[in-house]
């Protein structure tokens, strides 16, 4: 057998050796692509972040072993630390979220707005399953509903106005606020579900 014959019979061997080897998985607790989840981009292999769902739809995420970031939108409607708020603070942040969402300030949120923040601010909630039956939002949120946005659609007209968007602020406060008091308190909020149980929550 000629030198070269071997030489590339041996480069053949090494090549199909690495190509047969078990992928490394990398470290625990940071994603990996999958049929969910994009498999290039700036999001793949950093680790995982801790996400909550604001009533208004509002995303708050926080990196892993730090307060979960309920904590956070809490500090935003509470800034004077009272430990409760009433109905005007929901309504005030979800009035703020919307002027957000309102891209080309019409003052309606369409169904190309809706679709951005779906693909874009938050796309988690376009993942197909979830703990506990629970879909879209709903793992993250304080209530079950899977899309905060479009759910505020009363009319169900494909568009969302700031007076529909305030109308449900004062529905969540009446269902989050179990005495009845006319004030919230941080005590009284559920705990969203966990959605990856790689990821531990604290709250604080």
């Amino acid at each position: 057998m000629k030198p070269t014959s071997t030489v590339l019979m041996g480069l053949t061997l090494v090549l199909c050796a690495c190509a047969s080897a078990p992928r490394d998985p990398g470290p625990r607790g940071f994603d990996r692509p999958d049929r969910r989840g994009p498999t290039s981009g700036p999001s793949v292999g950093l680790p995982r972040q801790q996400l909550f769902i604001s009533p208004a739809g509002e995303p708050y995420r926080a990196a892993p072993s730090t307060p979960y970031p309920l904590a956070a939108w809490w500090s935003r409607i509470d800034p004077g630390y009272t430990g409760q708020v009433d109905a005007a603070a929901l309504v005030a942040d979800a009035a703020r979220f919307f002027a957000v969402l309102d891209v080309n300030h019409d003052g309606i949120v369409d169904g190309f707005e809706t679709r951005a923040y779906e693909n874009t601010t938050v796309p988690e909630i376009l993942r197909v399953g979830g703990p506990g039956g629970l879909q879209g939002a709903a793992p993250y949120s304080l209530l079950n509903d899977a899309e905060p946005v479009r759910s505020a659609d009363a009319d169900l007209d494909g568009k969302v106005t700031l007076a529909e968007f305030r109308q449900k602020a004062r529905d969540v406060f009446i269902r989050l606020d179990k005495n009845h008091d006319g004030q919230l308190a941080k005590a009284e909020l559920p705990t969203p579900m966990i959605d990856n149980a790689d990821v531990r929550r604290p709250r604080s």
